[in-house]
């Protein structure tokens, strides 16, 4: 799976929605968005926020399996702290943690 195809994340998302039988305006309800941000994510349009997207996810009962990501490459615990990091995070956190990364690994492309 490419990990940035809006449509693949979109679809996963319209068809676990329609399997639990909810419209987009129910779903937008449960998780404070509108109908029209709802439509553009399922259309393949937007990428939803990663709040967004966990709040989604919660409600549809979608875990990052449905998305194609094997879970079972988090088995490591290093991997496992950075990722529980990263996903607590706030969007001022996730920029720091970007750049922290970016400077790592230029600092291991040099050497």
């Amino acid at each position: 799976m490419l990990y940035d195809d809006k449509k693949l994340v979109g679809g996963v998302i319209k068809q676990a929605r329609m399997c639990r039988k909810l419209s987009q305006i129910e779903l937008a309800e449960k998780i404070d968005l509108s109908e029209k941000h709802i439509s553009n994510i399922e259309r393949g349009q937007n990428f939803p926020s990663l709040d967004t997207f966990f709040k989604i996810c919660t409600v549809l009962n979608l875990t990052l399996e449905n998305f194609g990501l094997d879970i079972k490459n988090f088995e490591n615990k290093n991997r496992e702290i950075i990722l529980k990091k990263i996903l607590a995070a706030s969007e001022k956190q996730l920029d720091i943690y970007v750049k922290a990364f970016n400077l790592v690994d230029s600092i291991l492309d040099e050497n």
